[in-house]
C-alpha cells in the first residue's frame, strides 16, 4: 500500500489538476439584457394639412424639363469609396500586372489582401478564378467563378465575363 504521505501527493495533484482545468473552462458571463420598453417618450404625430389650390385664375406655370440620359447627371447614385474599398481596388490592381507577367501566386496573394479589406467586391473573386485558371486548379478556379458570378449578378457587362470565364473553366484537364 501507498504511504499516507504519497497518498497526500497524489490527491493534492488531482486537486491542482481539477481546479486548473476548471479555471481554464470560465463560464462567460451572459450578455447583457436590455429592458423591454423604451424610457424615452413616443415620437410626436404631426398631422398633415392638404394644400388647397388657389381659388383665382389658374395660371399656367412652366416646370423645368426632367433631366433626360444625355445630361452628365449619372444614372445611378454616387457611391463615395472609403479607405478600405481604395485599398483594395489598388491591391487588385496590383494583382492584375502580376496575372499580366504570367505570376499567379503573387497575384492570388494581392488579391487575398483585396478581399481581407473589401469583401464584397465581384472582381476580385473573377480575378482570382483567372489565377486559379492559370495554376491549372479547376476545382478552386470553379469556386470563385461562382462567388464571382453571384456579387456581380446584378452587372449584365460582369456577368457575361463570368459566364465566358465559367466556359473556359470547364475546358480545362
Amino acid at each position: 500500500m501507498l504511504s499516507k504521505l504519497k497518498q497526500q501527493t497524489i490527491v493534492f495533484l488531482w486537486v491542482g489538476i481539477i481546479l486548473f482545468a476548471s479555471g481554464c473552462s470560465m463560464k462567460r458571463p451572459a450578455p447583457e439584457t436590455f429592458p423591454e420598453k423604451s424610457h424615452l417618450p413616443p415620437p410626436k404625430q404631426e398631422s398633415i394639412k392638404p394644400v388647397s389650390p388657389p381659388s383665382g385664375p389658374s395660371q399656367a406655370v412652366q416646370l423645368p424639363k426632367p433631366a433626360g440620359p444625355s445630361d452628365d447627371a449619372p444614372s445611378s447614385p454616387v457611391v463615395k469609396p472609403s479607405a478600405r474599398m481604395m485599398a483594395s481596388a489598388n491591391l487588385v490592381d496590383q494583382g492584375k500586372d502580376y496575372l499580366d507577367k504570367g505570376k499567379p501566386d503573387r497575384a492570388l496573394r494581392a488579391f487575398e489582401r483585396a478581399l481581407s479589406l473589401y469583401s464584397g467586391d465581384g472582381e476580385i473573386y473573377y480575378y482570382m478564378a483567372e489565377a486559379w485558371m492559370m495554376k491549372k486548379n479547376k476545382h478552386q478556379a470553379l469556386e470563385f467563378n461562382r462567388l464571382a458570378g453571384m456579387y456581380l449578378s446584378g452587372n449584365y457587362l460582369w456577368s457575361d465575363k463570368v459566364a465566358e470565364q465559367q466556359k473556359r473553366i470547364k475546358q480545362l484537364p
